[in-house]
């Protein structure tokens, strides 16, 4: 095999390489440990997701001190309307979003 032609395969499969990484970084990402409440409201696919399990979120009256927090961190104060079973369930199907 001559040098071009082994060149050319390692330049391919860099090429390959490094295409599959720029789809998986453009692939968002959503859970309820990292993602802000702001942006689980604001996009309309999470959205979804959110007002299955937490209906009222959107409209409470403290929401726009809570927008920048996580599902997560504002678990604690939730006096127990924020289960981890329920946290559980909203990654699910969070994941299965593209």
């Amino acid at each position: 095999m001559s040098i071009s032609k082994i060149t050319g395969a390692v330049v391919l499969v860099m090429g390959l390489s490094l295409q599959s990484m720029a789809f998986a970084e453009n692939t968002p990402t959503y859970s309820t440990t990292a993602t802000p409440i702001s942006e689980l409201l604001d996009n309309p696919k999470t959205r979804v997701v959110m007002d299955r399990y937490f209906p009222s979120l959107a409209d409470h009256p403290q929401a726009s001190m809570f927008r920048g927090m996580t599902l997560k961190d504002i678990q604690p104060f939730s006096d127990g309307r924020i289960q981890d079973k329920q946290l559980k369930a909203v990654d699910h199907d969070l994941a299965k979003l593209k």
